[in-house]
């Protein structure tokens, strides 16, 4: 996948999943396990999503795991193949940007990016 293909493919799920996103900052990052922090802390909080990259359906962060106090709240997992996980960075205050994390050796195509623009 090129550069220009990952760009519109984490553009076109953050249009979809953060519509008031306005920044120019998108990524793609290979990670096995993810680490849920979907909380304020310190003026910074990571909003979270999971994504079928097949179809293009997302699931937000449980409203549990928003709470610092729950312990769901600071859970790791593996992320499953076929899904990626879509997180929207604030710190400390100022937008930090948009990266899907999705697990190796999982390959984005072209009916990814389809599935989102429908």
């Amino acid at each position: 996948m090129t550069n220009d293909q990952t760009k519109k493919l984490v553009k076109a799920m953050a249009k979809k999943f953060y519509p008031d996103y306005n920044g120019r900052k998108f990524r793609i990052e290979i990670k096995s396990v993810y680490y849920m922090s979907d909380y304020w802390d310190s003026g910074s909080r990571c909003y979270c999503t999971a994504v079928n990259l097949t179809t293009g359906e997302g699931v937000p962060t449980p409203s549990k795991a928003t709470n610092p106090y729950n312990g769901i709240a600071h859970a790791s997992f593996e992320i499953p193949q076929g899904v990626g996980i879509l997180e929207r960075c604030i710190s400390c205050g100022k937008e930090a940007g948009i990266t899907l994390y999705i697990a190796p050796p999982k390959a984005i195509n072209d009916n990814s990016i389809k599935a989102l623009e429908a």
